[in-house]
């Protein structure tokens, strides 16, 4: 798994319990569906984050979910790539002071790795505004 150094000036170990929480989660949910028989159980952003906050409601931190867009390659149907194009995604919103965000399916995919997203400090992509995130990936729509 790729790691970073992560600057505890702007996050904190109660979110990063929150973040450890949910790779567990998904590991656990990848693994119910490669055992399974049943592949065509629709997985999206959507329902991830939705079903991750709905689980996770008594945690310390209240969470919530952000639907919004993404910047993403579009396809056409031979699967070629059309340009960039604003995409429908979720993410989960941090509500403590920081605001941080963690983007339970990155890219589409359920992998292991969910991203933390800092929305303040030096490396911040996003401008601090976790509701109008508009530099890089991704932004809600209001």
């Amino acid at each position: 798994m790729f790691r970073t150094k992560i600057d505890m000036n702007f996050t904190n170990s109660e979110e990063l319990h929150i973040l450890k929480k949910i790779t567990m989660l998904l590991s656990k949910a990848r693994e119910a569906w490669l055992s399974s028989t049943e592949k065509d159980v629709p997985f999206n952003c959507h329902s991830v984050a939705r079903a991750l906050v709905n689980y996770l409601q008594n945690e310390c931190i209240a969470l919530s979910v952000t639907d919004g867009l993404k910047l993403g390659f579009g396809i056409d149907e031979d699967r070629n790539p059309t340009g960039i194009k604003k995409l429908p995604h979720s993410w989960i919103v941090l509500r403590n002071r920081n605001g941080n965000i963690i983007d339970p399916y990155p890219n589409g995919i359920i992998s292991l790795s969910p991203l933390l997203i800092l929305m303040s400090g030096q490396f911040s992509p996003y401008g601090g505004k976790p509701t109008q995130c508009c530099r890089l990936f991704l932004y809600a729509s209001i």
